[in-house]
């Protein structure tokens, strides 16, 4: 049968193609017990083809480019520690949405289960990513596969028409707050953010939920006189928009409804060793220590906002190697209590944890 396997032996990981995938043939996840390796199984009619999913985009290559990847470096993370931006893609079981903008590779929670392992991070908190658009089952299944005592969501919903009972079910599932993409769906109009973020805030208003905001400078600016003078938790994705941002962080950041999460550097980095959120870091911990958390940004899609091309190729996973990239936070947050606070005790706080 062909495969893929995925040898994660040791510190290291990497991917080796054993066969080119014939037409239709797409992953299906088994873990081999009491081996250290992934095997990705190719099998036929596992992906869920949608109307805008074509016999085409699957009889080419389906790369599921190194999704764990490890350097030799080390950097010990606490008991209970928290990865608060991860994602699954199980498109054979809830196909992807017409609309997306992109196709990802696929990530089930079983990959997610082991990659967390070998990182040693115990909770997990699940992000609906914007290829399922308001379909949350996806996440939904895998929350409840992981358990609420290691899991956490923040969903995508539409205020206007999502009922009370789909958000009860949300919140049963384990689902703490909804997110606003103005990445994918982007707006420079400053009423149509507030807009967008009033209705959302407006409609969860009374859960204890928060709203979550993946923006860029740009946006993060428009919208900083909302968040300020906002009545519910705000959490900023992805180093707030990273270091353009900081003047609007350095505003935001003394209030304390407002979070951010230390999250894929490359997506608002492109210095060596991501030099620029140095000091942004150590800015911010100076600002608000209590209100930071760490995340990892897996599986790491390929794209950042508006995406080139169709959604027949199926976009292959970024070559991360987180572990690196947490031995420079630890660099950048040199304190221990510190450190763990990121790693436990915030996360912990927002999203419901016991700590």
């Amino acid at each position: 049968m062909p495969a893929y396997r995925i040898s994660a032996a040791g510190s290291g990981a990497r991917l080796m193609r054993q066969v080119r995938p014939e037409p239709w043939l797409i992953f299906k996840f088994c873990l081999r017990r009491g081996l250290n390796e992934w095997y990705f199984i190719l099998t036929k009619d596992h992906f869920g083809v949608s109307a805008a999913t074509t016999a085409e985009a699957l009889s080419r290559d389906i790369p599921f480019d190194q999704a764990v990847h490890m350097s030799s470096a080390v950097t010990v993370l606490p008991a209970r520690a928290c990865d608060c931006h991860v994602h699954v893609f199980c498109p054979e079981r809830y196909p992807y949405d017409a609309d997306r903008a992109y196709t990802p590779a696929v990530a089930p929670v079983q990959a997610l289960r082991q990659w967390q392992s070998s990182l040693g991070v115990e909770r997990a908190v699940l992000v609906q990513p914007s290829c399922y658009g308001l379909d949350n089952r996806a996440m939904c299944e895998a929350l409840r596969t992981l358990g609420v005592t290691r899991a956490r969501g923040v969903a995508v919903v539409d205020p206007a028409t999502v009922s009370d009972s789909e958000l009860d079910s949300l919140q049963d599932h384990g689902v703490r707050g909804v997110r606003l993409n103005f990445h994918v769906h982007a707006a420079t109009d400053p009423s149509v953010l507030i807009q967008r973020f009033r209705a959302v805030a407006d409609r969860i208003g009374g859960r204890g939920w928060h709203v979550q905001l993946h923006v860029d400078s740009q946006a993060l600016a428009l919208l900083a006189p909302v968040l300020r003078n906002a009545d519910m938790t705000v959490v900023l994705d992805h180093f707030g928009g990273g270091a353009a941002s900081m003047k609007t962080l350095a505003s935001l950041l003394p209030c304390r409804h407002v979070w951010m999460k230390l999250s894929a550097p490359y997506r608002v980095s492109q210095v060596a060793e991501y030099a620029d959120l140095a000091p942004m870091v150590r800015q911010c911990l100076e600002i608000a220590p209590d209100r930071l958390v760490w995340a990892s940004d897996w599986p790491h899609t390929g794209g950042n906002g508006q995406r080139k091309g169709t959604v027949t190729k199926i976009e292959p996973f970024r070559e991360v190697d987180v572990m690196a990239t947490l031995t420079l936070l630890r660099e950048w947050v040199s304190d221990t209590q510190q450190f763990n606070a990121l790693m436990v005790d915030n996360p912990g706080r927002l999203y419901g944890f016991e700590i």
